[in-house]
């Protein structure tokens, strides 16, 4: 349920980033696809995240998913820079960190889903079990990451 212009915001552009980090993801890397749906990945991230400091429903204040969308942020910046500068390992850069936010993402809307779904919303008593389930799928999304990390390294010798 969308509770205010922030939340359809959040939702419309979390959703569109979904899509395109998915495509990026799997498609050819470098192409003028990839760069034009990689901008488009990048600006819905920003809107997901700076939308989220907007939102105080869950804990009335600032919490733990406002530090990781603080994160992703970071992350995303982390994944730009390293495109305007083109040093020495700046694909392995780039790559390191896109594939973080993806992951951050994915590990988002996971617990999204798990606390909107009737049956798993019995199961989550309260604010501390819905953060604790994030920081669990944000643990097992940071290790996803790693390996593709490690799977890129040896697909392109980095």
């Amino acid at each position: 349920m969308i509770h205010s212009t922030f939340g359809a915001i959040h939702l419309t552009a979390a959703v569109l980033a979904l899509a395109l980090g998915t495509v990026v993801m799997f498609s050819v890397k470098g192409d003028r696809l990839h760069r034009g749906l990689g901008v488009g990945y990048v600006a819905a991230m920003i809107a997901v995240n700076v939308s989220s400091f907007a939102m105080y429903g869950l804990t009335g204040g600032f919490n733990l998913f406002h530090a990781l969308a603080a994160l992703t942020l970071m992350a995303i910046a982390g994944g730009i820079v390293p495109l305007i500068r083109r040093d020495t390992g700046w694909l392995y850069r780039h790559f390191r960190w896109m594939t973080g936010s993806y992951f951050g993402l994915l590990a988002a809307t996971t617990v999204e889903a798990a606390t909107r779904l009737p049956a798993s919303r019995a199961l989550l008593a309260g604010p501390a079990d819905i953060i604790a389930l994030g920081g669990g799928i944000a643990v097992v999304s940071a290790i996803l990451a790693r390996l593709a990390v490690i799977r890129m390294k040896r697909l392109y010798a980095v």
